[in-house]
């Protein structure tokens, strides 16, 4: 959690992406749902293998939008039902990297666009701002 707050803090505009694999998936999971509404809004997408808490929270991170998360579960892991037993479909998330990094890369480039819409209307609208304030001082004087 700590991490992910620095890095909002330092880095404003970035664009931030989580994951992790097992324990560290129920780690990424409890620090991405106890953040703050602004550091989770700079998170552009999490990816979850062999999620620990899958069942517990239905599939998703409580308090974070479900469409900027992808939990992958192997057929037949155990862990992601809820129990703490690894059979060999844990093991087997090295198969599905890709995946991850598609979901993660399409998150990036959707949230790179947004902002890059945003910071283009902002500067749009300084523009016709500045324009209207020396409009109005023209009609001033």
């Amino acid at each position: 959690m700590d991490v992910l707050n620095a890095m909002a803090t330092q880095c404003p505009n970035s664009v931030i992406v989580a994951g992790g694999y097992s324990q560290g998936a129920a780690v990424s999971h409890r620090a991405i749902e106890s953040l703050d509404p602004a550091v989770k809004n700079q998170i552009a997408g999490v990816v979850l293998y062999g999620d620990t808490q899958n069942t517990q929270d239905r599939g998703q991170i409580p308090n974070f939008d479900p469409a900027k998360t992808k939990v992958i579960c192997a057929p037949g892991d155990a862990v992601c039902k809820g129990t703490l037993v690894i059979l060999p479909a844990h093991l087997s998330y090295g198969a599905n990297a890709d995946e991850g990094a598609s979901f993660l890369n399409q998150q990036i480039l959707a949230a790179k666009t947004a902002k890059g819409t945003a910071r283009k209307a902002k500067k749009r609208a300084e523009t016709i701002a500045e324009r209207l304030d020396k409009l109005a001082f023209e009609v001033a004087a």
